[in-house]
């Protein structure tokens, strides 16, 4: 286990340090600049984790990216030692997995959701077998630590409960709850005092849209690439098939199941992201660690893992020239930001309806930055135009303008 563990950690170090950074990423770097309780897009897990991860390998690509590949480290030492229970887990799965590799060394918010999660459910696992005070306290520390990363900790939290609604009737739960809230209440406050940004964006300005079926299909495809097409059949054939009545399995088993139906419940009118059911990685480890420990798997099972890995581990070589062997959109932010650097010739640069090519201002160009919103281009909210107003810090300055890319 710690020889295949130290592995994932060696190729995720070497990944983060040659691979480009990613619109996204220098976003949420951007964010670290600034601490504060939230952010419009997200909670401020993802940021805090950069801010910590600069201060160790300073502003480089592997400093914004270091605690989201420690994270997935620990994610997996936590599901393999502490939530699985058995001797031998399947192993092959973190290398067959394709969404593990993608944000096995990304920084998202998603890597820091997964390892809270995994957090949670020890801390749910410890909380069936013999709850007291102080385990009631740390679950709802666990359920508050995942609403830090993401909003989508949420959905977690009411799976497990809709898998045992006896703990409705339990005090300890309640407490639990309670702790919860407590934690969370100064992320609350801040989207309360900024008239919660991040509501009126999802239920104001990302209107709904009329059904494509295309989005649904698409959702459900794209679920059994990321999660490897024959482990995630034979993850729901273990959830399934064998059921044991353990509380703990069944909690797995509604958020296998769970998760990737409420997101697809979301397409009926919007498109929902693929990696959105990142968490349920754990899972879907969870019941094929289980399953190989009772009935090791089949050989055609094994070597269409080994097959799989190989090809994901060759992609990730090829990640490392974008521009050469894997010409990726994501991956054009340097080329602009240094465009602009050139054009600016030194002035303040202000990006209209873009918070990417702003974000790549801000981490390749040695000048002050900003991001506005102009009339006449469709652009969507973000945290320069809704919440910073850095464009202020111009005032009466001459500057460049980027109004189109």
């Amino acid at each position: 286990m710690r020889t295949t563990l130290l592995i994932l950690l060696i190729i995720n170090l070497l990944q983060a340090a040659l691979t480009t950074i990613t619109a996204d990423e220098a976003y949420y770097a951007d964010w670290s600049k600034s601490l504060a309780f939230g952010y419009f897009d997200h909670p401020p897990a993802v940021a805090l984790f950069i801010f910590l991860g600069k201060h160790i390998a300073g502003n480089t690509i592997l400093g914004i990216r270091l605690f989201f590949i420690v994270s997935q480290t620990a994610t997996l030492w936590l599901i393999s030692q502490k939530l699985i229970g058995v001797e031998s887990p399947f192993f092959l799965a973190w290398l067959a997995i394709p969404i593990l590799h993608v944000y096995g060394w990304l920084a998202t918010p998603d890597a820091v959701l997964l390892l809270t999660t995994a957090v949670f459910f020890r801390m749910y696992q410890r909380f069936l077998t013999a709850p007291a005070w102080y385990d009631a306290v740390g679950l709802g520390m666990s359920m508050s630590a995942m609403l830090w990363s993401k909003y989508h900790g949420l959905p977690v939290i009411l799976f497990t409960l809709f898998s045992n609604l006896k703990l409705a009737r339990d005090p300890k739960a309640w407490l639990a709850v309670f702790t919860g809230v407590l934690c969370f209440l100064p992320h609350l406050y801040w989207q309360w005092s900024h008239e919660f940004p991040t509501l009126q964006y999802h239920f104001n300005e990302r209107s709904p849209e009329p059904y494509v079926l295309r989005h649904s299909v698409e959702f459900v495809v794209n679920q059994f690439l990321l999660f490897h097409p024959v482990l995630i059949f034979l993850a729901f054939k273990r959830a399934f098939l064998l059921k044991t009545g353990d509380k703990f399995e069944q909690a797995m088993r509604f958020n296998l199941v769970g998760f990737p139906l409420f997101f697809l419940a979301t397409t009926l009118n919007n498109y929902a992201e693929p990696h959105w059911t990142y968490v349920i990685v754990i899972p879907v480890i969870y019941f094929l660690s289980r399953q190989n420990a009772v009935r090791p798997f089949s050989k055609p099972v094994v070597y269409s893992a080994i097959l799989v890995s190989v090809i994901l581990l060759t992609a990730r070589i090829a990640l490392i020239f974008p521009g050469k062997i894997w010409p990726l959109e994501m991956y054009r932010i340097k080329s602009i930001a240094r465009s602009i650097e050139k054009a600016a010739d030194g002035y303040p640069v202000v990006v209209a309806n873009s918070y990417q090519v702003k974000a790549a201002a801000a981490y390749y160009l040695p000048q002050p930055t900003a991001g506005i919103s102009m009339p006449g281009r469709k652009s969507r909210a973000n945290q320069y135009t809704a919440i910073w107003d850095e464009e202020l810090n111009f005032s009466g300055d001459t500057v460049f303008c980027v109004a189109s890319y």
